[in-house]
């Protein structure tokens, strides 16, 4: 969340209920995180007597932030939707770090060219990847094909693509995309049932499939 923050030129568009691969702690980005995280901790005790303003919103995030730590672990993992509130105190800690910048470059330089350059360049890199996620969001075939392309070890992307195939009458492609995502251990029974759907008159593999089908979900 905070390198989505601090870069937001990395963010892309998260397959539905994401869950990124365990790792070690001892791995960078995990023991990174675990860094900042402590950091967080001893920057309140170093701004509770030094800068009220910093300290509230160093409060402000770590509340916002606690809930969807996954401490207590979320059905949904990782949302980019999920670091709205705590993103307030972020940006509200970054404003008052380049207020501090800009009165040393003032005093330096004179001129405050360099910090409003930094403001201007970062939101305009914010509004142009907001706007190209957006574009992501067009259809469920594009989001489908950017989650394919940026997880293509997520199988949920494969089964989206596979239901707009299936849609639009291309039982072949569509297929194709349900037995990828069943190979990558899917356990979306539409994929299963519409493989069946799929397989036309090979009624052994109809039966195989339906049958997982029903073994997924009881309703079928």
């Amino acid at each position: 969340y905070i390198v989505s923050f601090l870069w937001p030129f990395g963010v892309t568009v998260l397959p539905p209920l994401y869950a990124p691969p365990l790792k070690s702690i001892f791995e960078f980005d995990v023991f990174g995180g675990l860094f900042v995280f402590l950091f967080c901790i001893g920057a309140l005790f170093y701004f509770s007597k030094r800068n009220k303003d910093v300290f509230f919103f160093l409060i402000w995030s770590l509340i916002f932030y606690v809930p969807i730590s996954n401490l207590i672990p979320l059905a949904n993992p990782i949302a980019h939707r999920f670091t709205y509130l705590p993103s307030i105190g972020w940006v509200a800690i970054f404003a008052l770090v380049l207020e501090k910048v800009n009165s040393f470059l003032n005093k330096k330089l004179k001129s405050p060219v360099i910090v409003k350059s930094i403001v201007g360049g970062y939101v305009l890199g914010c509004v142009v990847i907001a706007m190209m996620l957006s574009y992501s969001w067009k259809s469920n075939a594009m989001l489908a094909f950017g989650c394919v392309k940026q997880y293509p070890r997520d199988p949920k992307g494969y089964s989206i693509l596979g239901i707009e195939y299936y849609r639009h009458g291309d039982c072949v492609r569509a297929k194709e995309y349900f037995l990828k995502d069943i190979a990558l251990g899917s356990k979306d029974h539409r994929s299963f049932y519409y493989a069946g759907v799929c397989s036309g008159d090979r009624l052994v593999d109809v039966e195989y499939y339906y049958k997982k089908t029903i073994q997924m979900s009881q309703k079928f």
